[in-house]
């Protein structure tokens, strides 16, 4: 038969040949047995063909074939496929007889000769002429080694991943390990060459399962003869392991080796676990007499020739035993010393490799505590609304009912509620505000302001609840002290609206005193402004004057019953002092009152006074104001109703828009000089309200002052609104007097 060289590309082609598509309606039967071509590439083919009949028997293969199954082709004609117990093989049968193409990647276990090996087939239909399935064939791809690299590149995957779960992680396993992932194997050879040069007897490192490491100055009985021939090598080995499972300790053992001679055996430990062991040896001692009878029947035994052994013997060390014991206990420190280095250097990459898993940990503890805080913050934002809606409404509806007519009694009732709501705001705020600080998230705001209308605006912010308690509310503003100063009016202004309160709750008879001073200049144009609060309240013990700056505490817990607070009030103003450069200071005697003192740097600055021109005058002026409208969005009818009302009693005219959606419509239909904007609602927000608003001035050129009026109060929520395009920012409760400064500046 001629030889023939067929290629890879050919074979791939034949399944097409035999197998053409159904779909082309090109249904062309072409026989293998009547091709040449054909048949000389299933004859010689490196890979395995097979061909099978509509019952799934086999009726031709290669060799190739045969040789991959290691049968033979007797016994593989005539097997019906589909009775095989192999399910895949099965299974290929049936598709590729019902018109189908498969294949299998995967181990198969011949059942004519047992042989296992790892194959790729592919199984296809054989169609005839008019288009019915007429049997089938099979290539086969032996890919055994292929498949044992495979195994083999995993296996040497996981155990070098053990290895470095072992030597790095600190959990991790040192029975993975061996004596050359602790120790520097070429460095440890250069050691024992110079030692070898000064002490002279031989020395060899042996791993824990005997397996020799490093040697330096074997004896040529041992090298040419005892290692050498397979039994004395053998005799060697069991020497060798004899002596290791002796050394258990750390302590020399010295024994004579089934060979005759001597050996001197220490262990090498790292941590609890021995690793290997420091053989020095063979020798003889200096004063030993040595049975040359015994070598001599050992010759005989083994086929030595007697006269080159019995030489090799004369060559043999011989220290006397004081010289084998100082150099034992030399290399014993040596090993010792490398023993300790090794666990060392373990020590420190597990060091590492816990510190990298602890930073890890604290990564993912930092974005779980971030993921929290944001649920957290998230939470209360939405309690915020949900509280200072119904406040909002509440308080605006005491407000307007004030101003009605009322019975003395009836008045007093609504004072009492009003400052019930206060309190209830002050609480909500404090705790909103210190979420703040712990955010970071509020830049300095720096401006022009009046000390002496700031402390008047804290200290009428207190009056009604001074006045319900008796308490005197005393201002004192040196003539001497500028008035006007340049810094971040609104956190001043919380500061001191938290002492102020403080000094009234904890004020029961007396006066609480509001005093500015300034101190030495700070720099060349800054001076250090003082504001005192001072009340003649309860006082706080000495050792206690510390604790009421720690958050939720008071200086004596029976305060939090008597006066109520969150513990916050002290703790907000000591961060709020620290962003603006200040700190607060506090003296203090029981029984006799208390004195904070808000010690800030600032710079005076010059603020003239004019008259206001002829449109400020129409919008601060409410009697002049007849038609400045406002429009009111807000999707809470009770909290539009209010600030509506309270809006028309000051005499504006007011517009109201219950989503954002409405606001867009009217704005577009009719000019307003103000928008109070809710930012939370249905449909259309404030935000994107805004947004849609601006967008529509730039092509009218009109634009019309926006302010926020929102329930929410979070770190993010006043830049939010700013970003939107509204001008200000305003938290419910409605506060009126905030809302006449923000109309006394839209006017200027």
């Amino acid at each position: 038969m001629k030889s023939m060289k067929v290629n890879r590309k050919q074979i791939e082609k034949a399944p097409r040949k035999i197998m053409i598509n159904r779909s082309s309606q090109q249904n062309i039967y072409l026989d293998s047995q009547e091709s040449e071509k054909y048949r000389n590439i299933f004859e010689y083919a490196p890979i395995g063909i097979f061909y099978f009949d509509q019952r799934g028997i086999i009726t031709n293969c290669n060799d190739t074939f045969i040789n991959i199954i290691g049968s033979s082709k007797k016994d593989l004609i005539g097997i019906e496929m589909i009775k095989l117990k192999a399910t895949w093989v099965v299974r290929a049968v049936k598709v590729a007889l019902q018109g189908s193409q498969s294949s299998y990647e995967g181990e198969y276990i011949s059942e004519t000769a047992g042989k296992r090996v790892f194959v790729k087939a592919i199984f296809s239909p054989v169609w005839s002429r008019d288009g019915r399935v007429i049997g089938g064939t099979g290539i086969v791809e032996d890919i055994t080694e292929q498949m044992k690299t495979k195994i083999e590149l995993r296996e040497s995957e996981i155990k070098v991943r053990k290895k470095l779960e072992a030597a790095f992680h600190p959990e991790g396993d040192l029975e993975t390990l061996s004596l050359r992932d602790i120790i520097n194997i070429d460095k440890f050879q250069r050691i024992l060459d110079l030692f070898h040069e000064v002490i002279g007897l031989p020395v060899a490192l042996l791993d824990s399962a005997g397996e020799i490491i490093v040697k330096k100055g074997w004896i040529e009985i041992c090298t040419a003869f005892h290692r050498k021939n397979a039994k004395t090598a053998e005799k060697c080995k069991q020497s060798d392991r004899k002596q290791m499972n002796q050394a258990i300790e750390r302590k020399i053992h010295f024994s004579r080796c089934e060979n005759g001679l001597w050996d001197a055996v220490f262990p090498l430990i790292i941590g609890e676990k021995t690793f290997g062991y420091i053989f020095v040896g063979q020798f003889l001692y200096q004063h030993e007499e040595v049975d040359t009878d015994y070598f001599r029947r050992q010759a005989k035994k083994y086929g030595f020739e007697e006269s080159a052994y019995m030489k090799a013997l004369g060559k043999v060390p011989r220290p006397s035993k004081k010289e084998v014991k100082n150099i034992v206990g030399l290399y014993a420190e040596l090993i010792q010393m490398i023993s300790e280095q090794g666990h060392a250097n373990l020590r420190l990459a597990r060091s590492f490799e816990e510190q990298k898993i602890l930073k890890h940990q604290m990564k993912d503890a930092l974005e779980k505590a971030d993921v929290a805080n944001d649920v957290k913050d998230q939470f209360l934002s939405n309690m915020s609304h949900e509280l200072r809606t119904p406040i909002n409404g509440l308080m605006g509806m005491i407000q307007l009912l004030q101003d009605s007519s009322m019975s003395a009694e009836q008045k007093e009732y609504m004072d009492y509620a009003y400052q019930a709501c206060l309190s209830l705001t002050a609480v909500v705020n404090e705790i909103l505000n210190y979420v703040k600080l712990e955010k970071k998230s509020e830049p300095l705001v720096e401006e022009v302001f009046s000390i002496k209308e700031l402390v008047k605006e804290v200290s009428d912010l207190h009056t009604v609840a001074a006045t319900q308690k008796s308490i005197e509310l005393k201002i004192n503003n040196p003539i001497n002290i500028p008035l006007y100063w340049k810094g971040d009016r609104y956190k001043i202004k919380q500061i001191l609206n938290n002492l102020t309160g403080n000094a009234v709750k904890f004020t029961k008879k007396g006066f609480v005193q509001l005093e500015t001073n300034i101190q030495n200049d700070v720099y060349e144009n800054q001076k250090i402004l003082s504001i005192s609060v001072k009340d003649t309240g309860i006082g706080i013990e000495p050792e206690l004057v510390n604790i009421v700056f720690e958050r939720f505490l008071q200086a004596d817990s029976t305060s939090t019953r008597e006066y109520g607070g969150t513990g916050l009030g002290l703790t907000i103003s000591r961060e709020l002092a620290k962003d603006l450069g200040g700190t607060i200071e506090v003296s203090s005697n029981p029984g006799q009152g208390s004195c904070f003192t808000l010690n800030v740097p600032l710079a005076p600055a010059k603020y003239k006074e004019r008259p206001p021109t002829e449109v400020e005058s129409v919008l601060i002026n409410p009697t002049r104001r007849r038609k400045r409208s406002i429009l009111v969005v807000d999707d809470d009818r009770i909290g539009r109703e209010v600030v509506s009302k309270m809006l028309e009693k000051e005499k504006y005219l007011v517009d109201i828009a219950i989503n954002g959606a409405e606001a867009i419509d009217k704005v577009k239909k009719q000019s307003y000089d103000l928008i109070l904007m809710d930012c939370h609602m249905p449909e259309v927000d404030g935000y994107e309200a805004t947004k849609r608003i601006r967008e529509y001035e730039k092509h009218t050129g009109a634009k019309t002052f926006i302010i926020a009026l929102t329930a929410k109060a979070l770190p993010g929520d006043r830049e939010e609104c700013l970003q939107a395009g509204m001008d200000a920012y305003l938290e419910k409760p409605l506060n009126l007097g905030l809302l006449k400064e923000w109309m006394q500046k839209i006017a200027e």
